[in-house]
């Protein structure tokens, strides 16, 4: 990614994400499982579907999974979307 690449412009951009809100059968959801290493993409290329939730531990994955996929160390604003 841009910022892995470019690590000294960094403090001088504001990176902004969300999370998904509820939602009993998401992709979105799903994709974080991927990205986190807990899923494989299925055959036909879509992610899971996996219920999107706005408790802590939904919350929190959804973050480490957006700071993974950027390639930072921290998000400036999280969003609930």
């Amino acid at each position: 990614a841009w910022i892995a690449k470019n690590p000294q412009l960094r403090a001088e951009i504001m990176i902004a994400t969300k999370v998904a809100g509820c939602a009993p059968g998401s992709e979105t959801a799903g994709n974080r499982k991927i990205t986190l290493g807990k899923a494989t993409m299925p055959a036909d290329g879509r992610p899971p579907k996996d219920p999107a939730r706005l408790d802590r531990a939904s919350v929190l994955e959804a973050c480490d999974a957006s700071l993974k996929r950027l390639q930072t160390n921290y998000i400036d604003l999280y969003q609930i979307h």
